[in-house]
């Protein structure tokens, strides 16, 4: 990012920076930290994410103004920037859980189905 977007007089190049900046921030914490945040680490955790969040979201309205759907904010994003806003200080690392995820779980479900052919056994299925 540094080498692409280094006009600071850009807000485009700032805010891409600030992205960037903030998401090396945020995998910095919880990958550094252990099963539990101190306060300070989920202090900061969560003024990264609201940081990130803000940024994309602008990302998000200067590329609509210029005609362009770019900064999509999918439900792993958006779920991202509330993650900060959860109660207790346990580590996202350490219980973060993709079945649990509507498109990771229902495309697992759906793999999972489609494998076994047409003969289903229903005891796979519940």
């Amino acid at each position: 990012a540094n080498e692409f977007y280094s006009d600071p007089a850009d807000e485009y190049s700032r805010l891409v920076l600030r992205t960037a900046r903030a998401l090396d921030r945020m995998y910095g914490i919880v990958y550094n930290a252990g099963i539990f945040l101190t306060d300070s680490e989920s202090s900061e955790l969560r003024r990264v994410l609201a940081r990130l969040g803000a940024s994309v979201m602008s990302l998000r309205d200067l590329s609509r103004a210029q005609g362009l759907t770019a900064w999509n904010v999918t439900p792993k994003m958006h779920m991202l920037q509330h993650v900060g806003s959860f109660p207790g200080n346990v580590n996202p690392r350490w219980v973060q859980c993709y079945q649990e995820e509507s498109s990771i779980g229902t495309t697992a479900k759906v793999w999972s189905r489609s494998a076994s052919g047409r003969n289903i056994n229903k005891e796979i299925l519940s």
